[in-house]
C-alpha cells in the first residue's frame, strides 16, 4: 500500500515497524530488496518510497505499544498491515477511540 501512496503523492507517511529486513519477508513485503538484509525494515522502506516520490516526507517510528499509540494522532487515516494480533487490536482500539480512519490490511499468518 506505501508504494501507491508514495506514488500517487501523499504527503506525509508514517511507518511503524521495529523489524529488519529478513530474507523470508522478500516474496510478500516488496519494499525490500536483498541488499538490504538486516536493515531496518522504516529505512529500507523509506528509501524505497523516496526512490518512487522524492517530494513525500516519510516517519519511521518503533512497533506500536499502548504506551506509544498516541503517535498515530498525527496522522489522518492508519493502514494496519501487521502480522501480530495484539498490535492489531491494539491500533484498532486506538483509533476506534480517538475517532482515526483505520483500514485494516492485516495478515494472520503466510
Amino acid at each position: 500500500m506505501a508504494l501507491y501512496l508514495a506514488a500517487a503523492g501523499v504527503g506525509t507517511l508514517g511507518l511503524f515497524d521495529s523489524d529488519r529486513v529478513d530474507v523470508t519477508n522478500l516474496h510478500r513485503q516488496v519494499g525490500h530488496r536483498t541488499d538490504r538484509l538486516g536493515m531496518e525494515k522504516t529505512e529500507s522502506l523509506k528509501r524505497t518510497l523516496l526512490a518512487i516520490n522524492p517530494h513525500i516526507n516519510i516517519n519511521k517510528h518503533p512497533f506500536i505499544t499502548v504506551e506509544t499509540c498516541n503517535q498515530l494522532d498525527s496522522y489522518d487515516y492508519v493502514i494496519d498491515g501487521s502480522d501480530n494480533p495484539m498490535c492489531r487490536y491494539i491500533v484498532n482500539d486506538y483509533c476506534m477511540h480517538r475517532g482515526i480512519k483505520l483500514l485494516s490490511g492485516a495478515c494472520i499468518g503466510w
